[in-house]
């Protein structure tokens, strides 16, 4: 099931996963140009899936590279107990953090910490032995290198970052 995500998350609480028994993979994609929060009623979405088949959930949230990813998108608190929930009840589940920096950032700009700081928000879930990846993507430019053109840019998406999180490192 894929849930593309440019409003208000508050209809998260109106939908009923319990009717998806069967459910085996979910995948969310937060737009960066939502009115609020993207992730505000996640947490309370994840402790009701009933499907004991559940194998992936895929969080793939859109960040401003000028803005850096906001941490405050979600309560952390919730998601950490959500996450742990979830793991009790399906342990081979993976879940996938995906920031992608969608915007323009300069080729040589080093790219942010996704890894701590995610870490740092949902030890529970790591601790309970939770398999959980985070990914960063992002968009760069650069000269074309052509004389007829001097200001001509070429946009490049750089290859992905992919880190498991462990409760240390």
């Amino acid at each position: 099931m894929l849930i593309h995500v440019s409003r208000p998350t508050a209809w998260l609480r109106d939908l009923d996963p319990s009717r998806h028994k069967q459910l085996k993979h979910l995948m969310f994609v937060f737009c960066r140009d939502s009115a609020d929060p993207f992730l505000a009623e996640l947490p309370s979405f994840l402790s009701s899936l009933s499907s004991d088949h559940l194998q992936e959930v895929y969080l793939h949230a859109e960040a401003d590279p000028e803005m850096g990813i906001d941490w405050n998108m979600t309560d952390w608190q919730q998601m950490d107990d959500a996450l742990a929930g979830l793991h009790k009840r399906c342990p081979s589940l993976i879940i996938t953090f995906h920031f992608h920096f969608y915007g323009v950032l300069p080729v040589r700009s080093k790219r942010p910490d996704v890894v701590e700081p995610l870490r740092e928000r949902i030890p529970l879930a790591l601790g309970s032995g939770m398999r959980i990846a985070s990914v960063l993507s992002a968009m760069t430019f650069r000269s074309l290198n052509d004389d007829t053109q001097p200001l001509a840019m070429g946009f490049i998406v750089g290859p992905e970052e992919w880190h498991w999180l462990t409760p240390t490192t």
